[in-house]
């Protein structure tokens, strides 16, 4: 690599696991050292798979490398993994085309929830998912659901976090945080 790691990390790799075909990027959680990956093997149970390309498998690795779980997945998700604070808990998110999905990060059982019609996921800077519905509603996760907040007139809904959504009233450069 021709820049210097940051404070913590090492450029050389402590472990390695394989990841799935077209897969996103892993996403590791600062705090806990988890990290959360699509892989083409169901990595906590070595030695089986992939019995064929479209194998894919979320997987939660501990910060020592070993797979704390893995779940199989069906096709690649539209969106995720996304580490997100639902509930007060760290979880991992995926989201395909009319369902999300989260299971707390370290293991647990997952909670699928139906999406609003027209939902859109997308990027968050927040620490929990912002789906867009329509041009009059936006939604994040909680209580095993997508709770729908209005969006205010001349605001553009951009994070979920702390159970809300945090809105931007760009000609008076004003914040708004609905829950």
């Amino acid at each position: 690599y021709t820049e210097t790691p940051p404070p913590g990390w090492s450029i050389h790799a402590a472990w390695v696991v394989p990841l799935a075909t077209h897969s996103p990027a892993p996403v590791t959680d600062p705090v806990t050292g988890f990290t959360a990956a699509i892989t083409p093997t169901d990595q906590s149970a070595p030695g089986l798979g992939p019995f064929d390309d479209n194998d894919l498998y979320l997987s939660a690795l501990a910060p020592d490398g070993h797979t704390a779980w893995a779940a199989p997945l069906d096709r690649l998700p539209v969106l995720g993994p996304v580490l997100a604070t639902i509930d007060g808990a760290t979880t991992v998110v995926t989201v395909d085309a009319r369902t999300a999905t989260y299971r707390p990060l370290t293991g647990g059982q997952p909670t699928v929830v139906d999406l609003p019609a027209g939902a859109r996921a997308t990027e968050n800077p927040g620490t929990s998912m912002l789906f867009i519905i329509g041009q009059g509603r936006a939604g994040y996760l909680s209580a095993g659901k997508v709770q729908l907040v209005e969006v205010l007139p001349r605001t553009k809904p951009l994070a979920a976090v702390d159970g809300a959504v945090l809105q931007w009233q760009e000609d008076r450069h004003a914040w708004w945080r609905v829950s």
